[in-house]
């Protein structure tokens, strides 16, 4: 049997003690608070997005292995030190080793223990989580990609909502344990629609038509018989109107051209609507938009009556209306509110 060689009880047990209070809580807290900005060095010295979260999960991993480095060397000094207590040859040291080694030092080698491995969890997750190349895109992929659902189209938008988190390392001032901390920001939810130079937009509105749609009643004729009479045509119309506007993104600034056709479900007046208009953009849900163009309309009029004839009432009038086949071209302005 090996003799333990047991010189100093006080370099050893310093040695032991060392070890441990190199894991302090003071000390691992000072660790942690230094991760994020390693990351943020990386960032600004030009290395991209992967590159910078591998570099702060380095730092995080070579504090794991410091950690580790101290722990076998706590152990090892702790065998010295539960060894010597039976072995040396010194009594008055024999004393020192046998007085010391009855403190239980499992309880500290345990939280020690299971702050690597909080660590070494950490390093994995941040690498997991950010440290792959198709997670990050933009110029030299420094702008991390959230989320990779989100998929709009041309005609459908999709409402997103942002939460923004503080996360914050937290260490116990007792164990030197490590937990995190999150607390809510912020959040705002939007839409998102896939980009092109002009997007769709659906609203309705008042519309004005400069078409008079021809009106006609009855009258008498020299002899005392009843004959059809032109009246006054009707005042310009007022209707609503459901209209599709192509708007664009000029980058124009508070008032943004667009191009719009609509239709004019009216039971006197149905008419088509090609046109332009301005409208307020970046404003979202609830815009105000003004427009006009070309109404192309049919409306109803005498098919084989003309004014003059004779007629026996007013419903041979009625009877005779018939919608136009050639459409009437006029114009039309629109005051629109955006869905």
């Amino acid at each position: 049997m090996a003799v333990q060689v047991c010189p100093d009880p006080g370099t050893d047990i310093g040695n032991f003690r060392a070890d441990l209070d190199a894991v302090s809580p003071a000390n691992v807290a000072k660790a942690v608070t230094a991760w994020p900005g390693s990351i943020d060095t990386a960032f600004t010295s030009g290395l991209t997005g992967p590159q910078s979260v591998a570099a702060g999960a380095k730092v995080i991993n070579d504090f794991a292995t410091t950690i580790d480095g101290h722990l076998s060397e706590a152990k090892k000094h702790w065998g010295i030190i539960t060894a010597c207590a039976t072995t040396a040859t010194d009594p008055n040291k024999r004393a020192i080793y046998l007085a010391f080694s009855l403190y239980d030092p499992n309880p500290r080698i345990q939280q020690i223990t299971s702050l690597k491995t909080a660590v070494t969890s950490l390093a994995d997750s941040l690498l997991k989580q950010f440290g792959t190349a198709d997670q990050w895109t933009g110029p030299n992929s420094t702008d991390y990609v959230i989320s990779a659902e989100v998929a709009p189209t041309f005609a459908v938008m999709q409402n997103v909502t942002a939460k923004v988190v503080n996360l914050t390392l937290k260490v116990d001032p007792n164990t030197s344990a490590l937990s995190t901390e999150q607390q809510a920001a912020g959040s705002t939810t939007f839409g998102v629609r896939k980009y092109s130079t002009l997007t769709t937009e659906i609203g309705v509105g008042a519309v004005f038509g400069s078409i008079r749609v021809p009106t006609y009643g009855t009258s008498t004729n020299g002899a005392g018989q009843m004959i059809v009479a032109k009246k006054a045509d009707t005042s310009p119309s007022l209707n609503a109107a459901v209209l599709a506007n192509f708007v664009c993104r000029c980058g124009t600034g508070l008032l943004v051209p667009m191009v719009q056709v609509g239709a004019l479900a009216s039971k006197n007046l149905p008419s088509i609507l090609v046109g332009g208009g301005v409208r307020l953009f970046g404003l979202g849900k609830g815009d105000i938009a003004l427009g006009g163009g070309a109404m192309v309309a049919w409306y109803q009029d005498l098919k084989k009556l003309k004014v003059g004839d004779v007629i026996s009432g007013t419903n041979d009038i009625t009877s005779d209306l018939g919608f136009i086949s050639s459409p009437k071209i006029g114009g039309y302005v629109t005051i629109q509110y955006k869905f």
